[in-house]
């Protein structure tokens, strides 16, 4: 069967037009004979026969055809033409046949523009790879559906992963996952529950009644379906996973509402981790209105430079003598107040923010620095810390900005210590170690940071280019309770072992820096010695003071 591609249905449009008024323009040729006008002719005739085509096909062509040539001859042999004199049977019937043969050609036009315009309404609302209602049918039919029930629902499901089948195995295999799942999933429903292909590898299903005892079964079903193994050519996938985000009407006034609801709550059952469910509340809604408003609102603060570099002393363990700063972001909100690093960086990360507020935060530190320096209100080599985000880690070209960007603010690359949590460091072992190397070699301190909250191995440990371990503050704070102490000695023995220094973060008492020092600790951090402070705040704290 010849497909009707975009450069045929327009080719068979162009035709059909051309013919719509081509075709009365031979009628003039028979006026003589019938006293009947061309445009007379074409709408009383021609174009009743073409609608009938056009919406009816072959079948309905041909009987309007037979129709409209009946009841050409019977006017006029018996009615007369128009000129008010019967034709003979002779003239009749070479009037008809004229007629039927103009009527069978529109015919055929008409039902090519049928079929097409029946093709492309089908490729609107179906989704090319599955064949499954698509994203248009979908809101098409709540639109329809929602006057008629105010207990209608739809349940989101989001493949988990699905990324790693696609970079390890090849999109061709991911596509024969998404075509596999959608014939497993379209055999799970029940009564008039619609399956849709959403976009990418999220599905949806809508639910007519809206029950959750329907929805419970449907996604009982949904998950079984999953569990079963899915062979791929010789790999077979022995279970997959997916998060389910669910919505009923009753929180929406309208189709945008439920499909907004149900994506939200399956926002937070990603959160989850695999297999999570969540039924959508109307407090989603809101904290999900309420970090949009975050989010344009931190855009605007990087761009604006409005965000502000706290600094953090660190001190020597045993004089308390100032030895370094960790950056620290700050954000004042001009209507929230101070927020926390805590809430907005990972609305960044998430955004794709980091590697713009990463950049802020680092000129403004080094300028900071470049400043002390030379007014001679640090010791030479007093150094500088700096967060690093796993996302800022890959940013391409995230070495080269850093080698630049003490160069032009005359910094020793020694003096600036990276600091990267040890989670970040294991999420991608290869790319982590290369561009560590790579900074390594231009002359960067990398630090561990929050060392004994993850899952570090001693032989990963020795593989990776650090000079510094920063002890995680929650092993600091439980150093007071005798059973948890023991935790740490090792951890300082393991640098030492590897020729590592130690800094201690979240030093909150006199009990504990006096612990860590007899531990052999280098340095010293938190609110027991000072608090993160403004740069003008610091002017008082940062002057040459040896360290012996």
């Amino acid at each position: 069967m010849r497909k009707h591609t975009p450069r045929n249905i327009s080719k068979m449009a162009i035709l059909s037009v051309l013919m719509l008024y081509a075709i009365p323009g031979l009628h003039p040729l028979l006026m003589p004979v019938t006293g009947v006008t061309s445009h007379l002719l074409w709408w009383t005739h021609v174009a009743p026969v073409s609608l009938v085509a056009y919406f009816f096909g072959v079948r309905g062509g041909m009987a309007a055809t037979a129709v409209s040539t009946l009841l050409l001859v019977a006017g006029e042999r018996f009615f007369g033409n128009g000129y008010g004199e019967p034709a003979t049977w002779e003239t009749a019937w070479s009037l008809a046949v004229a007629l039927a043969m103009t009527n069978l050609l529109v015919a055929m036009l008409a039902i090519t523009a049928g079929r097409a315009a029946r093709t492309l309404s089908r490729a609107a609302y179906t989704h090319s790879l599955t064949g499954l209602p698509n994203r248009q049918y979908l809101e098409s039919l709540l639109a329809q559906k929602q006057s008629k029930s105010n207990q209608q629902a739809l349940v989101f499901v989001d493949l988990d992963d699905f990324d790693t089948i696609n970079y390890s195995l090849g999109h061709d295999a991911g596509d024969h996952v998404l075509i596999a799942l959608s014939r497993r999933f379209r055999a799970c429903l029940e009564n008039e529950q619609v399956l849709a292909h959403w976009a990418g590898d999220k599905f949806v299903v809508y639910a007519p009644s809206g029950s959750m005892q329907e929805i419970d079964t449907l996604v009982h079903r949904l998950q079984r379906s999953l569990s079963q193994p899915l062979e791929i050519g010789t790999l077979c996938l022995r279970s997959l996973t997916a998060g389910f985000g669910i919505a009923c009407q009753e929180y929406g006034n309208n189709t945008n509402d439920l499909a907004r609801n149900a994506d939200t709550a399956l926002s937070r059952a990603k959160q989850q981790g695999s297999s999570g469910r969540c039924v959508f509340e109307q407090s989603m809604q809101d904290n999900a209105s309420y970090r949009l408003s975050i989010l344009n609102d931190l855009s605007h603060a990087i761009t604006h430079g409005k965000l502000m570099n706290y600094y953090q002393p660190i001190h020597h363990a045993a004089s308390k003598a100032l030895v370094g700063l960790e950056t620290l972001v700050r954000w004042p909100h001009p209507d929230k107040g101070m927020i926390a690093p805590d809430e907005f960086i990972p609305m960044a990360e998430h955004a794709g923010l980091i590697a713009q507020l990463g950049e802020v935060v680092l000129e403004q530190a080094l300028l900071d620095f470049q400043y002390w320096r030379k007014q001679g209100l640090c010791e030479p080599d007093m150094f500088l810390n700096i967060n690093i985000s796993p996302l800022q880690l890959v940013e391409h070209g995230f070495t080269d900005l850093l080698s630049s960007a003490v160069k032009v603010h005359e910094i020793p690359p020694h003096l600036l210590v990276l600091e990267i949590t040890e989670t970040a460091m294991m999420q991608s072992e290869t790319v982590s170690l290369r561009i560590l190397h790579d900074l390594r070699s231009r002359g960067f301190r990398i630090a561990i940071d929050d060392f004994g909250s993850g899952y570090s191995s001693l032989n990963y440990l020795h593989k990776l280019p650090v000079q510094i371990l920063k002890i995680d503050r929650a092993l600091i704070e439980q150093m007071e309770n005798s059973q948890q102490a023991p935790l740490v000695k090792p951890i300082v023995e393991i640098a030492r072992a590897l020729g590592l220094q130690v800094i201690a973060e979240g030093v909150e008492t006199a009990t504990q820096a006096a612990q860590l020092a007899e531990l052999d600790v280098d340095f010293l951090q938190g609110y027991y010695l000072s608090r993160p402070m403004p740069q003008e705040d610091l002017y008082p704290l940062v002057r040459p003071v040896s360290v012996r």
